[in-house]
């Protein structure tokens, strides 16, 4: 069996041999997609019984869509995620706390059943955009059902068991982006950017407890996102014979990163002021020494990078002059600006350490070739003609 991650891509290809009954990896995303489905169908039509329903609004084709799909997310999320701690590639996370483990798939989980319910409630409302006034009877809004979570399903289970330090990051983003853009869209105060982004998180209404949750799941994501770095960064610093307390040092200040933002969630700027600016000004503090730390800390980690990691450093500077000094910018675009800095910067970090372990993916897959090869030669090689009976080993994962 071999592990392999397609060049460039963080993506993880998984051995038929490792998944359940020996079945292909795209055998099991079709057979949950189908099985999603026929539950959507199921739910969806005593849900859509009584009289025709438009595409969004309460007790819309949308809403049932969304939400049906986005608890069958939440389910197969956490079954694959589970099982793919079996593949050798994954043994790392094995060596973890039973807690760490159970803090990593729900904050994981939700991550997915979040995204699977807003991203599905915005095309729904893009597309009463388009058909404006459409109204569907009972079945053929439980196969809209069905097709909803057919699809949701297909993607969260090849992302579950695929599971990268890209993937992670890159899903962070696409949580906090859906998170926020809803809190923004569902809020009861229009004027709400005048002040600051935290201001979304005091309003008391829907688009509050979307803004705290976003806060709440992102922390625990990046808590989640050390571990996996950390993984990555430690097989470059075995071959760059990088000291371990450096790996540390940044594990350490993305993990008080995530704890401070999860923290956010439950001080609302409308009852704890200045408790929340604490935190707020402590998290900013903790990017400071990820942004200094990674070019004095791994100087030879890409020399790319370190560029980036000071230009971004200089960004911020500048836009906090144009904030606090010229007045150009007020709160909430510094903050737009901070916040997509910060992510920019993220991404680019998981690219670098990615590129740097790189090799090491060439070399297994190499050694896996070569291996293969020698089996495929010597199989007629016995005494008799027959098989050998000398087992090929299996190369090291990565």
């Amino acid at each position: 069996m071999s592990f392999q991650q397609a060049s460039g891509s963080g993506q993880l290809r998984v051995p038929a041999s490792e998944m359940p009954k020996g079945l292909p990896p795209e055998t099991w995303r079709l057979i949950c997609s189908a099985v999603a489905f026929v539950i959507g169908f199921g739910l969806g039509l005593p849900s859509l019984w009584q009289g025709m329903h438009g595409l969004v609004g309460a007790g819309s084709i949308g809403t049932v869509t969304s939400f049906t799909a986005g608890g069958l997310a939440l389910v197969a999320f956490v079954f694959w995620y589970v099982w793919s701690a079996r593949f050798p590639v994954n043994r790392w996370r094995r060596r973890l706390h039973p807690a760490r483990r159970v803090l990593d798939v729900i904050g994981l989980s939700l991550t997915h059943a979040g995204i699977t319910v807003m991203g599905l409630l915005g095309t729904f409302w893009i597309l009463s955009q388009a058909f404006v006034d459409l109204t569907l009877d009972r079945f053929a809004g439980a196969a809209i059902v069905g097709a909803g979570c057919a699809i949701a399903l297909y993607l969260v289970v090849d992302s579950a068991y695929t599971m990268s330090t890209r993937r992670l990051s890159e899903l962070l983003g696409l949580f906090v982006l859906t998170g926020a853009l809803a809190s923004m869209l569902s809020t009861s105060e229009p004027l709400w950017w005048q002040s600051h982004f935290s201001s979304l998180g005091g309003i008391d209404d829907v688009s509050g407890f979307a803004f705290n949750i976003t806060l709440l799941i992102a922390g625990v994501v990046i808590i989640t996102l050390a571990g996996y770095l950390t993984h990555d960064l430690s097989r470059w610093a075995g071959r760059a014979q990088v000291e371990r307390w450096r790996l540390q040092v940044i594990r350490i200040a993305f993990i008080g990163l995530g704890a401070l933002l999860a923290a956010l969630a439950f001080l609302p700027v409308s009852q704890f002021f200045l408790a929340h600016n604490i935190v707020a000004y402590s998290m900013v503090g903790f990017f400071m020494v990820l942004v200094l730390g990674v070019p004095l800390l791994f100087p030879t980690l890409s020399r790319a990078f370190s560029v980036v990691c000071w230009v971004t450093l200089g960004s911020l500077t500048l836009a906090l002059i144009m904030y606090l000094g010229v007045g150009y910018l007020n709160l909430t675009a510094f903050e737009l600006l901070a916040v997509g800095a910060v992510f920019a910067w993220l991404i680019m970090f998981v690219s670098s350490v990615e590129a740097a372990i790189e090799p090491d993916a060439r070399q297994v897959g190499q050694h896996i070739t070569t291996e293969q090869t020698t089996s495929d030669d010597e199989g007629d090689t016995g005494p008799l003609g027959a098989a050998s009976k000398d087992p090929v080993p299996e190369p090291h994962p990565a």
